[in-house]
């Protein structure tokens, strides 16, 4: 299994994103068995908050699924094997 996290600062706008595109990708081309695709957060700051509006819009206008709530990235989520990819430089 491929396992991919996407790493932003409050994990409400890159992060998300990021996660609904590549799974939409994944799934149209009938892989989603293989591959693991979630998104977190480097801060506190927003968790328990849902995708920013503005992502949301973005996302719903494309037709993907959202239905993230913000999560902070933890020993829970950081399983061997994951390609972590930051959505921006210098963040941790």
């Amino acid at each position: 299994m491929i396992r991919i996290m996407f790493v932003c600062h409050g994990n409400i706008c890159r992060s998300p994103m990021a996660e609904f595109v590549l799974k939409d990708i994944v799934n149209k081309r009938g892989l989603e068995d293989n591959f693991f695709i979630a998104s977190s957060a480097t801060s506190t700051e927003e968790i328990g908050n849902p995708v920013h509006r503005g992502t949301r819009d973005k996302i719903l206008k494309t037709r993907l699924q959202s239905f993230l709530i913000s999560q902070i990235l933890q020993g829970t989520l950081q399983i061997p094997g994951t390609q972590v990819i930051l959505m921006r430089p210098m963040m941790i």
